[in-house]
């Protein structure tokens, strides 16, 4: 699924990667079955500094819920922006 934003700012610039590669792992594809959470935040605290903003990782893993039991939010609710 691709999403198009409008009126992105430079903090949303930074954000968006990270937000949409935790929803792709974290969701279901044609070719293979969604990733664990902890395997998401894994990958994701891998790459920091090479292809993801530290205090941008934080901040989104920061905003999951604790339990991982808790359903997943939706992009739209992480970025509290209008998505078209």
């Amino acid at each position: 699924r691709h999403t198009r934003f409008r009126n992105v700012t430079g903090v949303q610039t930074c954000a968006l990667p990270i937000f949409h590669s935790y929803d792709a792992m974290t969701s279901a594809r044609a070719y293979r079955p969604a990733r664990a959470r902890s395997e998401a935040v894994t990958e994701l605290q891998r790459h920091i500094g090479t292809q993801f903003d530290r205090v941008t990782v934080e901040a989104l893993l920061s905003a999951l819920p604790s339990s991982t039991d808790a359903p997943e939010p939706e992009l739209q609710e992480l970025l509290g922006r209008q998505l078209v």
